[in-house]
């Protein structure tokens, strides 16, 4: 599947969750990434790395995962756009 960019703001960083945005994130990642097993992302053979970051930084969780929560996805996303 090739996945379109991440967003990023004007001045070129990524996009940053709240620790309450982040912690729902890291729930919803739990629950219906096929990528994730027991901490670890099985496409990059390593820890995941949007579990352990505030920014958005996996295209994956952007574009499949946090669309599937609405509120969420309209916290995180949409102000940007």
């Amino acid at each position: 599947m090739n996945l379109p960019p991440i967003e990023r703001y004007k001045n070129n960083a990524l996009i940053r969750m709240t620790p309450n945005q982040r912690k729902s994130a890291n729930a919803l990642i739990r629950k219906v990434c096929c990528n994730y097993c027991d901490g670890q992302c099985a496409v990059l053979d390593c820890e995941c790395v949007q579990m352990i970051s505030y920014s958005v930084c996996c295209k994956w969780f952007r574009h499949c995962i946090l669309p599937q929560d609405k509120a969420l996805f309209a916290e995180v996303v949409q102000p940007q756009q």
